[in-house]
């Protein structure tokens, strides 16, 4: 099956029309898309006030969103969804400024190894904000910069994250 881009835009980003997605591993991912999105939202302490599509929500549930996640990395089988999963997990644990963000790297960071995927820069650009948020400035900086082959997706930032390095005992 070959969709058009009005198609997938409708079911990746509209979550219309899932039902032309035979693959369960597949429409499993896209509703978890849909579950996660107001933990990462820039509108989460919005939503934990007033709501969210008309439901309570409740941010004391983060941990249990990035399990669910983590146990996916485990369980599906596509190599592709168990990358997606990690970023998910990765990306609402550095977001939300958890202490586990590093053990949840370290643990799942061979999903790395022989991978091509865009997905890849984006679980390294969280490592290095990690890195930095942590403390670990010039570490940071340094995996930032492994993204700024121009070959890459959005390598202009690491560029901009220079600005972290504000001493010369930093430089060198």
């Amino acid at each position: 099956n070959f969709y058009s881009e009005k198609e997938i835009e409708d079911i990746i980003y509209k979550n219309k029309e899932l039902s032309k997605i035979k693959n369960e591993e597949i429409r499993d991912y896209i509703d978890f898309l849909e579950y996660q999105k107001p933990y990462i939202s820039s509108d989460r302490w919005y939503y934990q006030k007033f709501g969210y599509k008309g439901v309570k929500f409740d941010m004391s549930k983060l941990p249990v969103v990035i399990k669910k996640a983590l146990k996916r990395v485990e369980t599906v089988s596509s190599r592709y969804l168990k990358l997606r999963y990690f970023f998910i997990a990765l990306r609402l644990a550095h977001y939300n400024n958890l202490d586990n963000t590093l053990q949840i790297y370290e643990k799942y960071k061979y999903l790395l190894k022989n991978s091509n995927s865009i997905v890849k820069d984006w679980i390294q650009g969280l490592y290095a904000g990690i890195l930095i948020k942590k403390g670990e400035v010039v570490k940071g900086v340094y995996e930032f910069t492994k993204l700024f082959g121009e070959d890459k997706y959005n390598w202009h930032l690491a560029y901009y994250n220079f600005k972290y390095i504000k001493t010369d005992e930093q430089w060198n």
